[in-house]
């Protein structure tokens, strides 16, 4: 498109239908043809199709313009315009970006002002964290109860399955070397080591299985109601410890 060429999509996979049916839509290629459905009559169609005046004018029409913008330039310019500097810059040098925060307040500064706050003795560097000036909560859970318990279980059959292989394998190690050496040497300690901590995994595993399932149910019954478009399905609160734990519960309306 950007040398002003017409365009003949013959999509197979993903996105290309749409893309096909934005191109046939503004006008610069005919409409797609599915791969399944391609014969020789219909592409020899779209070739003639491509090749009309009309065709071929506003596709010369669309490369131009789009010789002409910078999408880079464009992209970077709304990410920066988006964007609450008053949240993101050192409280210190205003033209520097924030880095960290200091603990217990809402001072934010940036990796120059810490290293010279920390030189001369100012600040200690346990007085401060990470800034995180936003949030993002990725764990949406699943989309449905069913698909939700399954995956549960078998993440945690995976998890049990793991820690038993894993004291087996440490297990017939340690069998091996007492047959071969007649004894527990040092360098197999280890060995008896690691499978005592693999077959200690496993009952904590086993215990926490039902806990995942019983919640992955839960959650997928928080967002089913996505399934048929209700877009007022909130996300769940982030627990992060105790304190934020408890602030997700304060929320949460039982409707009792």
């Amino acid at each position: 498109m950007a040398c002003g060429k017409p365009s003949i999509i013959v999509p197979f996979f993903g996105d290309q239908p749409f893309w096909g049916e934005t191109i046939a839509k503004i006008g610069t290629g005919p409409k797609p043809i599915p791969f399944k459905k391609l014969t020789a009559p219909d592409l020899a169609a779209a070739i003639g199709a491509a090749l009309e005046p009309n065709i071929k004018q506003r596709a010369k029409e669309l490369g131009e313009q789009i010789r002409n913008e910078s999408g880079v330039d464009a992209g970077v310019t709304s990410f920066h315009h988006q964007l609450e500097h008053s949240d993101l810059s050192c409280r210190i040098v205003n033209s520097r970006p924030a880095a960290w925060k200091i603990r217990g307040t809402d001072i934010q500064i940036g990796s120059s002002g810490v290293a010279l706050l920390v030189n001369r003795g100012l600040l200690s560097t346990d007085k401060i964290e990470l800034l995180r000036p936003q949030k993002y909560n990725l764990n949406i859970g699943p989309r449905d109860p069913f698909s939700g318990m399954a995956f549960a279980f078998i993440d945690s059959a995976a998890e049990i399955g793991g820690d038993l292989s894993h004291f087996g394998a440490s297990a017939q190690e340690l069998f091996r070397s007492i047959f071969e050496k007649g004894s527990i040497h040092s360098g197999k300690r280890s060995a008896f080591s690691s499978s005592m901590k693999g077959i200690g995994k496993a009952p904590v595993s086993a215990v926490r299985a039902p806990i995942d399932v019983a919640f992955a149910f839960t959650q997928g019954l928080h967002n089913a109601p996505k399934l048929w478009g209700d877009p007022y399905v909130e996300l769940p609160e982030t627990v992060e410890g105790i304190s934020t734990g408890l602030t997700a519960a304060s929320k949460v309306n039982y409707n009792l």
